[in-house]
């Protein structure tokens, strides 16, 4: 479910962008920059747990953050980005859906984001703890 839901977003933020007969348009709907941050973001993500598996999680935050005391932990889990991230500056924070593989529905978590030296890099990510609940697909929009 964790990967289909990731899918899903990918597929809406490509979604955001048209063609007419004249070539690619962005849809006024969704600003251009959101969609590009949404892919930064997505692809930042998508390190976290090959990092945490060779042991280079660290390269992924900001200098001077408070880095985990488990890097390995994060080998567990999958992550995607849980919303569309508002832009507006070099720091932002975003829902993450975090996924136990082939387990579920996600778990979601407020990470923070700093752009660093021109490149978007986590400053806080935490993890599920104790009994976090899922958060559930439901249709109420």
């Amino acid at each position: 479910m964790f990967r289909l839901r990731s899918q899903v977003i990918a597929v809406a933020a490509a979604g955001l962008v048209g063609c007419n007969s004249s070539g690619v348009v962005i849809n006024d709907k969704v600003p251009k920059e959101t969609v590009e941050l949404s892919k930064e973001l997505g692809g930042l993500l998508a390190k976290v747990r090959p990092a945490a598996e060779s042991g280079e999680l660290p390269l992924l935050f900001v200098s001077g953050a408070k880095l985990p005391q488990d890097a390995k932990a994060y080998s567990k889990f999958n992550f995607g980005l849980g919303q569309l991230p508002t832009t507006g500056g070099d720091e932002l924070k975003a829902l993450v859906d975090i996924g136990v593989p082939n387990m579920g529905d996600p778990f979601q978590a407020t990470w923070t984001f700093r752009r660093e030296n021109g490149e978007w890099k986590i400053g806080e990510a935490p993890l599920p703890t104790g009994h976090s609940s899922p958060r559930r697909n439901t249709d109420e929009s």
